[in-house]
């Protein structure tokens, strides 16, 4: 059994600590960027009066941007790999 903790399901690892995102791909944001446009979505936020949904997308991309020393099982990390190829193609 791991001695550390995947910061992003708890589950033990073995795995020694890795720079890491405060949060992995949240697939039902990532749907809300691209539907806003990825490349400029928080160039249409109203700064006087942003929504909810806006506050909790600003939150989210602040937490995807963030990196920190962490420690992350195997699992997770596979997943993480294949959002970020989802959305965030090197095409692009």
């Amino acid at each position: 059994m791991g001695k550390n903790k995947c910061q992003y399901c708890g589950d033990n690892t073995d795995n020694n600590w890795m720079h890491l995102a405060m949060t992995i791909p949240i697939e039902a944001y990532e749907r809300k960027i691209e539907k806003l446009g990825r490349k400029d979505w928080w160039t249409k936020i109203d700064w006087d009066n942003p929504s909810q949904e806006i506050n909790e997308l600003m939150f989210y991309d602040q937490l995807l941007n963030t990196i920190g020393r962490g420690y992350a099982c195997d699992k997770c990390l596979e997943k993480e790999d294949k959002l970020l190829s989802k959305y965030y193609r090197d095409d692009e």
